[in-house]
């Protein structure tokens, strides 16, 4: 397995500048709670499915400690690394049949739009697909069109296939199927998940 910082990559946002993505580490726990007090409430009712107002040491320390012989967790930092900001995270947990994923991304509103959510997703795959994933399944605040368009258009590039989409009471739930990727290898589409 690699280490966590053999994993990171760069991303140019769209229109905007370049990001460092990397593996949370524990060390990152007072720049993930700035990132979160910097989220609209909107943002954070979305991502926690509650209107939390604050990010405890106990919340924090489970996003930053990551068992990355199983699941990961990844951040975009913005700026010289002295003085960095998260703007973005991306999470997957692997769950009890070791074959599907829970998976879960937030980009800051300063930065959506710019093709970070759909690279956070791709990175993720990789390093999913890489510890034996097959499937993903994400649940949503129901309105979340952003999200939906994400993996439609995912869907439609060809990596993911057999989606559905699933609402009961407020919250949405989306899974999908990792295609074969051998077939595939030479396709740009994949830029990210093969080096």
């Amino acid at each position: 397995m690699l280490h966590p910082l053999d994993c990171q990559e760069y991303f140019a946002l769209k229109n905007g500048p370049t990001v460092r993505v990397r593996p949370i580490l524990t060390s990152d726990e007072d720049k993930l709670r700035t990132f979160f007090y910097s989220l609209s409430e909107q943002s954070r009712y979305s991502r926690y499915f509650s209107a939390i107002r604050a990010l405890p040491h106990e919340k924090a320390q489970k996003e930053a400690n990551i068992d990355f012989s199983r699941d990961m967790g990844i951040a975009a930092f913005l700026g010289p690394i002295s003085t960095e900001q998260i703007i973005g995270t991306g999470h997957f947990y692997i769950l009890f049949d070791n074959q599907t994923a829970e998976i879960s991304l937030l980009v800051h509103e300063k930065f959506r739009n710019r093709g970070l959510a759909r690279f956070f997703l791709e990175y993720l795959t990789k390093r999913a697909v890489e510890r034996g994933v097959t499937r993903f399944v994400t649940e949503l605040i129901m309105g979340n069109r952003a999200a939906i368009h994400l993996l439609k258009s995912f869907t439609q590039s060809g990596l993911a296939k057999n989606t559905t989409i699933e609402r009961a009471d407020e919250v949405t739930i989306l899974t999908w199927e990792v295609p074969e990727f051998p077939g595939h290898i030479e396709d740009k589409t994949f830029r990210y998940l093969f080096e």
